[in-house]
């Protein structure tokens, strides 16, 4: 099978499907969609996958992917981390602080863009966001 990009897709779908994430979730309240991208999804970096791929082994649009993964992360605890080459389930320390290393970067970079266009500091930024998302 091929993405809609022309590549070959590296899964073998005449295998029965193993979720690659484990619980500490609760199975019985994730949808169909949000089983099959942790059908899809593979431990480690290195196994990464494209939301390219995810989408055309779906069938989804590559943001209901996105917005998949992010209900997935924050509402069912699971371990998703993303890279340069695709999206994964990080398995060790050192991915999940490379990730996270990688998320705090691009949003405090996304804030002081946000502090440019209001022409204010980045400290009255983080205040703002403390406000507005109560944290």
């Amino acid at each position: 099978m091929k993405d809609i990009s022309g590549n070959q897709i590296g899964f073998d779908f005449t295998q029965p499907p193993r979720p690659a994430a484990t619980p500490p979730y609760q199975c019985g309240e994730l949808t169909n969609e949000e089983m099959e991208i942790l059908r899809l999804l593979q431990r480690g970096k290195e196994n990464a996958v494209k939301e390219k791929t995810l989408a055309a082994a779906t069938g989804m649009k590559g943001v209901a992917v996105r917005e998949k993964i992010r209900h997935l992360i924050m509402d069912h605890g699971v371990l998703i981390a993303s890279c340069d080459a695709g999206f994964f389930i990080a398995e060790t320390e050192d991915e999940i602080k490379a990730a996270t290393r990688s998320l705090r970067h691009r949003g405090i970079m996304i804030l002081m863009r946000a502090a440019k266009l209001q022409k204010i500091s980045l400290e009255d930024i983080f205040h703002q966001a403390r406000i507005e998302y109560g944290a």
